[in-house]
């Protein structure tokens, strides 16, 4: 549905402010052993389980090793992805839109 690839994109709405998907998070937590991956990345097939969810970090021997070249049979990230702030690290700084005060009734 829309709301869950507009989410998974990271231009979904989500109740709480400034919350990420963690796409690679839900790539090893719901297929642990990259089925789903090596079923529509064919170029990824050969690649063990332990590294199918993050290419982009295969070392040179380990490309040379598993023919996966990093710009030449997978693209390169457009985005490095530790560049994406995470905000669960981040301290809570209180509502964006402060409230009025009010007052207690005593």
């Amino acid at each position: 549905n829309w709301g869950n690839w507009q989410y998974a994109s990271g231009v979904g709405t989500d109740p709480r402010e400034n919350r990420r998907f963690n796409i690679v998070r839900q790539s090893k937590t719901y297929d642990p052993t990259g089925a789903y991956l090596r079923r529509w990345l064919p170029e990824l097939r050969s690649l063990p389980s332990t590294l199918i969810h993050e290419p982009w970090l295969l070392a040179p021997a380990q490309q040379e090793q598993y023919g996966v070249r990093l710009g030449d049979t997978y693209p390169l990230p457009l985005t490095p992805p530790s560049a994406t702030p995470t905000p669960a690290g981040q301290k809570y700084k209180g509502p964006r839109h402060p409230t009025t005060k009010t007052r207690r009734n005593h």
